[in-house]
């Protein structure tokens, strides 16, 4: 008996391991792509999203949709799945849902879309060559936290879960501090400008400014003891 489970234990294992999902920097990620001429590049962001800006020959299948798994049956699954998502998130459910499926190389973009274009790197759909303004100017951002008063600006996303779950926190500081700081919300989608201006790349980000400094940052999940304690000690 024991003889057999052991067998099987190596069987799984064995199995595991011919499937595999890899999380890749922009560089390597690049690198594949080139280097790899059956490699499937999937964007798993909304329609919106892709149709803003994207790599080039991406496929858009977005991983929030019902029918995603339906429509990913059309890639071969032993052949490289290539997929990223805007910040990271989204393509790192996906890789394991579809490395559960079968797909025997899933390869994530670390970063996603937001560090891929901080870095410069080719995208479709998009016009880099006035460089648009979209949302926010970077002159009104910086206006914005040059103020004599505390500045927390809390960068989110609407596909964001954390950042929903962060969002009644950072409202209840703006009623709180009313008067006495500045407490901003600001969308990356929206703002994309200011987004790739300040390198934003992990989600939700909340950043403290006193006199135009960063004075405290935080990414994840935060307490609203600890904004009010970070805020009330720049008063």
């Amino acid at each position: 008996m024991k003889y057999i489970s052991g067998l099987a234990i190596i069987f799984l294992l064995t199995l595991s391991s011919a499937f595999s999902q890899t999380k890749l920097n922009g560089e390597s990620f690049s690198e594949r792509l080139k280097n790899t001429p059956n490699a499937q590049l999937v964007d798993v962001r909304t329609a919106e999203e892709y149709g803003a800006g994207h790599l080039p020959n991406a496929r858009n299948v977005d991983f929030r949709k019902n029918d995603f798994l339906q429509q990913m049956e059309s890639l071969d699954k032993n052949e490289p799945v290539m997929i990223y998502c805007l910040g990271g998130g989204r393509s790192a459910e996906a890789a394991k849902l579809l490395v559960a499926q079968g797909f025997k190389e899933v390869y994530d973009l670390e970063g996603g879309y937001m560090r891929w274009t901080v870095e410069k790197r080719p995208v479709e759909g998009v016009d880099r060559s006035n460089n648009p303004i979209v949302g926010m100017p970077v002159s009104e951002y910086n206006e914005l936290i040059a103020s004599d008063k505390p500045v927390l600006v809390d960068f989110t996303a609407k596909w964001c879960a954390p950042c929903k779950a962060l969002y009644p926190k950072i409202k209840k500081m703006e009623s709180e501090f009313e008067g006495r700081a500045i407490v901003k919300i600001i969308d990356i989608d929206v703002n994309k400008t200011v987004a790739e201006h300040l390198g934003i790349q992990y989600l939700p980000l909340i950043y403290l400014y006193k006199d135009g400094q960063i004075v405290w940052q935080t990414t994840g999940a935060v307490s609203e003891n600890k904004l009010r304690e970070v805020i009330s000690e720049q008063l």
